[in-house]
């Protein structure tokens, strides 16, 4: 029957890859050989990462400096650094809080002056 023929060809055939295989000698270990390129891979994709981050965060970092510096840019203010505001004050001649002590000064003056008036006064 035709069946039986397909069936007697496909086992011919098979037996004809089996004993063609028997014949190889090399047999690949493709486990290890794949774990060790994908170990591989993944140890250069986390350089890489490694890598991209840190330029990253130097990207980053001198753009926040840029943005610092035109922020300042802006700014009319300019310390003088190096002198301090009463050191200023003291080279221009003025004295924090001095003519409010001349002023406390001469009040007191004044109201000893009339107070000795007043027992002077009373003494009399």
């Amino acid at each position: 029957s035709r069946a039986q023929r397909e069936k007697d060809a496909e086992e011919k055939e098979a037996e004809a890859e089996r004993r063609a295989l028997e014949q190889c000698t090399f047999k690949p270990q493709t486990r290890a050989a794949a774990k060790a390129d994908k170990n591989l891979s993944l140890r250069h994709f986390y350089d890489r990462d490694v890598q991209d981050k840190a330029r990253r965060a130097e990207r980053l970092e001198a753009l926040r400096l840029h943005r610092e510096a035109q922020e300042l840019e802006e700014c009319s203010f300019r310390p003088r650094f190096g002198t301090t505001p009463r050191k200023a004050q003291a080279q221009a001649g003025v004295h924090p809080g001095e003519e409010d002590f001349y002023d406390r000064l001469q009040e007191a003056r004044t109201k000893r002056q009339a107070k000795h008036a007043d027992r002077g006064a009373a003494a009399r």
